[in-house]
């Protein structure tokens, strides 16, 4: 498999760009929405690019908070008709219930760990690897920088993984933002060390150009 089909590969489910993905992501926190309008944000975001809720990891966010809203609204006790429901003590007379904050941040919660779930080892190796902004002003150069360094014999492996490091960060920041830090260094020197074998083939082929 060549280099083009590998990104082709990579990319199948990438026809939307990382943006658009993280604005779906924030409708399904607007607050007009996380309360369980599951028909608004599906609206909204196909307003952002049509399809794009049928995009795999946007569907699936969309269905796990569908089904946690739905879940964490049902009773507990809940039979038959609902006639041998508890009442909770605020439907006591005369006892007044502080309303907690979980009901408000459930949906926040659960995007959060969605999130963070997404920035997975092949999930950056997927976005990094077809970012053509990103290829284009850091990863050339670095594939450039590193054909040099193996042309004068000077190549060295934990340098080369080091390099793709500073691109990697990069596209940790632009997909997560102000939560970048949720994704430990070992995926980053990990998904580093993946790109450095995707572009190894590159990496030769400028060395023969530069002779």
């Amino acid at each position: 498999m060549n280099l083009k089909e590998f990104r082709v590969k990579l990319g199948e489910k990438s026809h939307y760009t990382s943006q658009q993905i993280k604005q779906a992501y924030g409708i399904l926190n607007d607050p007009r929405y996380k309360q369980g309008n599951y028909s608004g944000a599906y609206k909204a975001i196909e307003k952002i690019a049509k399809g794009l809720a049928s995009h795999p990891d946007v569907a699936n966010a969309l269905r796990r908070a569908n089904e946690e809203t739905q879940k964490e609204d049902a009773p507990a006790n809940a039979v038959g008709d609902g006639s041998n429901v508890a009442l909770p003590p605020s439907h006591e007379p005369g006892i007044l219930v502080k309303k907690k904050k979980k009901e408000e941040n459930k949906f926040s919660t659960f995007l959060t760990r969605y999130q963070k779930e997404s920035y997975s080892e092949k999930e950056l190796v997927l976005q990094t690897s077809n970012d053509a902004d990103l290829y284009a002003k850091q990863i050339q150069p670095i594939i450039l920088n590193l054909a040099r360094k193996k042309k004068r014999g000077v190549f060295d492996k934990n340098l080369a993984v080091k390099l793709f490091r500073y691109a990697v960060d990069n596209k940790v920041k632009e997909l997560a933002g102000p939560s970048s830090r949720m994704v430990p260094g070992t995926i980053r020197n990990k998904v580093a060390g993946k790109l450095l074998s995707i572009f190894d083939g590159e990496i030769n082929d400028k060395v023969k150009d530069l002779k």
